[in-house]
């Protein structure tokens, strides 16, 4: 990039470690950017200026992301509940308690990193149920998957239209509370103790009826619980929630 003055604006040097891995010697904040372009104070060209402000914008956003992301994640492994995401067929992603359930009796992962289950019945089930969000009839698709100690609640999700082609996979093993460690989430969307226990219900994909029954309180009261965390998580909608909570970031692109 050329100065106006016919100058040249310094290139950001790249180079590799002694073992070979790249290493970049790119300025992590604004102050630097200023010092490595316009050495000794000068001032920057207003179009320089103006991709400056837009870079360090847009580093900012992506690290706040990554620095979410890894929180998000944290939370997940600390679920009891299973969460899988699938992109085109393919398993991208997987929580703690997902690969446990996943290498249990009821489903497996297939040689083309997809998801199956044992039962033949069940599968056909998956299968369908996959093709059904892929078609666009449903958001969100239940089923059971049996096994040798009860069965799996599995509930099926499409991603939203950011995240095309990703089905998001909630797996509950009924015989182990689901709905225990809730910190990260609280953490999160500010959630209440109650509130956040509502948000990972509607994950399982009940409705605030049968909320109400699981938690021993009015369905009203369920419902202001609902109406509160789409307020806290700026969602619209039922299934957005379920998509914030499993996508975290990723949601919000």
């Amino acid at each position: 990039m050329a100065h106006a003055d016919g100058g040249r604006w310094p290139i950001v040097e790249e180079a590799h470690d002694a073992s070979g891995v790249h290493v970049s010697d790119e300025p992590r904040n604004e102050a630097a950017w200023r010092a490595l372009l316009a050495p000794q104070g000068a001032s920057l060209p207003p179009q320089v200026e103006a991709l400056l402000g837009a870079y360090i914008r847009l580093r900012e956003r992506h690290e706040k992301l990554v620095r979410s992301a890894e929180a998000m994640a944290a939370a997940l492994d600390r679920l009891p509940l299973g969460i899988v995401t699938l992109t085109d067929g393919r398993i991208v992603s997987t929580n703690r308690q997902a690969r446990r359930l996943i290498d249990g009796e009821g489903l497996k992962r297939t040689v083309e990193d997809g998801l199956a289950a044992h039962d033949p019945d069940a599968h056909r089930a998956l299968t369908e149920g996959f093709e059904t969000l892929a078609r666009g009839k449903r958001e969100r698709v239940s089923l059971l998957v049996p096994r040798q100690r009860g069965e799996l609640h599995v509930v099926l999700t499409t991603a939203g239209e950011a995240l095309a082609g990703t089905v998001l996979v909630a797996i509950a093993d009924p015989s182990e509370d689901a709905i225990t460690d809730m910190d990260g989430y609280r953490t999160l969307y500010g959630l209440t103790p109650t509130e956040a226990k509502v948000a990972m219900h509607l994950v399982l994909g009940r409705a605030p009826r049968e909320i109400a029954e699981v938690l021993g309180v009015g369905v009203e009261t369920t419902r202001t619980h609902v109406k509160h965390i789409l307020a806290k998580m700026g969602c619209h909608r039922q299934v957005d929630v379920v998509r914030r909570l499993v996508t975290g970031p990723a949601s919000l692109l």
